[in-house]
């Protein structure tokens, strides 16, 4: 009964965040033209990098499955390859250095503002993914009262991966609700 709750609470959560971003009529950047800022374009290339690898790993998972991971070393460093990649696919986003790295003044409070706020959504993201491992290993292993140790390493890596979707969406999304009610 409880995973079943588990689920009915991510299946709300994410009827709350369709909501959220369903487009509610037009936009200040789209009567005004306002070109997207280098951060939001950086948030992007990020987004959609990660989401490919992302991809990849989880292609590779549903194909290979998680013993094959365990007992091929090989399939073992091509997966840390692959849980690399968006991690460095994040440094595109270099929200510590980007205001002043190059004094070309491209950077403005807007990217402060966004930046302050996007760790909301990756905080999210993050308890989001930790929760699905939960409700999962807990509905998968329930009746042997173990869970395999491997789990510890890929648990860690999606949370790692959730955090740097996180950080992209989190981006995206504030640009997105500043560019929509006017709010910095």
């Amino acid at each position: 009964m409880i995973p079943y709750i588990g689920i009915g609470v991510l299946a709300l959560g994410g009827l709350v965040l369709i909501y959220y971003i369903r487009h509610r009529g037009p936009t200040l950047e789209a009567i005004d033209g306002l070109p997207m800022t280098r951060l939001q374009r950086r948030a992007w290339w990020s987004l959609a990098l990660s989401l490919v690898f992302t991809g990849a790993l989880v292609l590779l998972f549903t194909t290979r499955g998680v013993q094959a991971y365990d007992s091929d070393s090989s399939l073992r460093f091509l997966v840390y390859g692959l849980f690399i990649c968006p991690l460095l696919a994040n440094l595109l986003i270099d929200p510590f250095g980007l205001p002043d790295r190059d004094g070309s003044g491209q950077s403005d409070e807007r990217d402060v503002r966004v930046l302050e706020r996007a760790p909301r959504v990756q905080s999210v993201a993050m308890i989001l993914t930790l929760a699905v491992w939960m409700i999962c290993l807990s509905l998968g292993y329930h009746d042997t009262g173990a869970i395999p140790m491997i789990f510890i390493y890929l648990i860690f890596f999606s949370a790692l991966l959730a955090n740097g979707l996180g950080l992209s969406l989190g981006i995206i999304l504030g640009y997105r609700k500043m560019v929509r009610y006017g709010e910095g």
